[in-house]
């Protein structure tokens, strides 16, 4: 069986807990981990989507995400498990803080969600 055809490791209850604890940038939402990260340049949010495609391609896997001026929205979950937070997630989340991080973002993921409202 490929890696790609194994099942993950779904988290929830404790587990899921658990891992949010050590990703302060993230929290879950309708069984998605979801931030938003906020730049003070809008060219520096597009660098930073750079880097998240980056990290999704090696990780082969691949979060949503919306962009509002300097401000980018993430949604992570794996559809092939029933569009569950799996580990891979959680992995892929602080890949995306990290680099997020590294070029001056601030996270605000309280404010996932604002971007679908008019």
């Amino acid at each position: 069986m490929s890696e790609s055809e194994q099942k993950l490791e779904i988290l929830s209850g404790e587990a899921l807990h658990a891992a949010l604890a050590e990703l302060s940038d993230w929290r879950e939402k309708d069984s998605h981990v979801v931030s938003a990260f906020k730049f003070k340049k809008s060219a520096t949010a597009v660098e930073f989507m750079g880097k998240v495609g980056a990290a999704a391609e090696s990780a082969q896997h691949h979060p949503d995400l919306e962009w509002r001026w300097n401000t980018v929205f993430l949604a992570i979950s794996t559809h092939s498990e029933g569009t569950k937070v799996t580990r891979k997630d959680t992995d892929l989340a602080e890949k995306i803080s990290v680099a997020a991080a590294e070029l001056g973002g601030t996270a605000e993921p309280e404010r996932y969600g604002e971007q679908f409202k008019k």
